[in-house]
């Protein structure tokens, strides 16, 4: 004969419960893409990255420039002055 097997079951979250969790999931995105970015500080393309970031809300945090930004021709625009 089998013992059965008491299972748990998962408490529904609420809607402010699930729009919580999403909200420090959002946040722990952005908290990781931000050390990715500051990991690259000391190259041009950290201080580039941070630039653009400046003033984005978290969801608009971007991680790698546009291809175009390491084209010879445009490349130094990012280094000038650096």
């Amino acid at each position: 004969m089998m013992a059965s097997v008491a299972t748990r079951t998962r408490k529904k979250l609420t809607p402010a419960e699930r729009a919580r969790v999403r909200l420090l999931a959002q946040e722990a995105k952005a908290e990781r893409l931000l050390r990715q970015v500051e990991a690259r500080a000391d190259q041009w393309e950290g201080i580039a990255l941070r630039e653009a970031n400046a003033g984005r809300p978290p969801w608009r945090i971007c991680t790698n420039l546009p291809l175009s930004a390491y084209e010879a021709k445009r490349c130094n625009r990012y280094m000038a002055g650096r």
